[in-house]
């Protein structure tokens, strides 16, 4: 039997997939790459969506009137950003994010 020694980094990712050997960490790491990768796509158009809708509400001079906050999950984000108003959950993409603020946000607040 060879004498291997791990690093701190080796042993840490060993410890959190845990698996036994850094081959079997490696690879777990490259089944879940895929997955990784998608959340990080999601995540720049959770940021590009977020974005649009702050600068449509500034634009709008709406800053007193409409409260942009973030929340917890409530697990649809396959379907976009999720965006509760008036107690309504819609799913808003940057392609659609103008589209559901001319029609939800100004179309409430002109109603």
């Amino acid at each position: 039997m060879s004498n291997v020694r791990f690093d701190d980094l080796e042993l840490m990712l060993m410890a959190m997939f845990e698996q036994p050997t850094l081959r079997d960490t490696i690879q777990m790491l490259m089944e879940i790459q895929p997955l990784v990768a998608e959340d990080a796509e999601m995540a720049a158009l959770v940021q590009q969506t977020i974005q649009k809708l702050q600068k449509l509400v500034s634009e709008n001079h709406l800053d007193s009137e409409v409260d942009l906050n973030g929340d917890f999950c409530s697990g649809n984000c396959r379907k976009g950003v999720c965006v509760t108003v008036d107690g309504e959950l819609y799913s808003v993409k940057p392609e659609t994010t103008e589209e559901f603020f001319q029609k939800e946000i100004l179309g409430r607040l002109n109603a």
